[in-house]
């Protein structure tokens, strides 16, 4: 019993050796150390889609308040600048009408956007021009009885931009 005990004690301490270097929450890549706030100016938008550029900024915004990694602060007083355009708001076609194959049921609406981050305490950007996209499936109801694609397609469009938001958040805070 004797020789089990005294196992036990040294396998503990033992076993906390591989918790060493373990930290707790978000580690910054050697690009970002000092940086804590990120500044996130308008997103450019160069579709013809309007309304996307606060969308996506919102969204931009409350994924790194979410995450919590970074905070958003103004220009010239945050240490990071991620600047973002949407350069494309498509949809396609998933899913037509089982009684009429010329009646689009289900559409998939892709938002697709380039975003270049740029540590401000050394001048060095991080990346540039990579490309993030979010995309939703939305339903549109029986055009015989009155359903809207255009307000099915408005509705959307915050649900695409979020979900591109958190893909440009994971980058910047994880940076794979």
């Amino acid at each position: 019993m004797k020789l089990l005990s005294r196992s036990l004690l040294l396998a503990l301490p033992l076993s906390m050796l591989g918790c060493a270097g373990y930290q707790l929450g978000n580690i910054p890549s050697g690009d970002m150390k000092g940086v804590k706030s990120i500044w996130v100016p308008m997103v450019k938008n160069e579709t013809f889609t309007p309304y996307l550029a606060p969308l996506v900024t919102n969204a931009v915004i409350h994924e790194f308040s979410n995450d919590g990694t970074y905070q958003t602060g103004r220009a010239g007083a945050s240490e990071a600048t991620l600047t973002l355009t949407v350069v494309s708001f498509n949809r396609a076609a998933v899913n037509y009408n089982p009684n009429n194959s010329t009646q689009t049921t289900q559409f998939r609406a892709t938002l697709t956007a380039r975003a270049t981050l740029t540590n401000n305490l050394t001048g060095k950007v991080i990346f540039k021009d990579v490309p993030f996209q979010g995309s939703t499936d939305y339903y549109v109801a029986n055009f015989n009885l009155g359903g809207d694609n255009v307000e099915a397609e408005r509705q959307a469009m915050p649900l695409a931009a979020m979900q591109a938001a958190r893909k440009i958040v994971r980058q910047v805070t994880e940076g794979w």
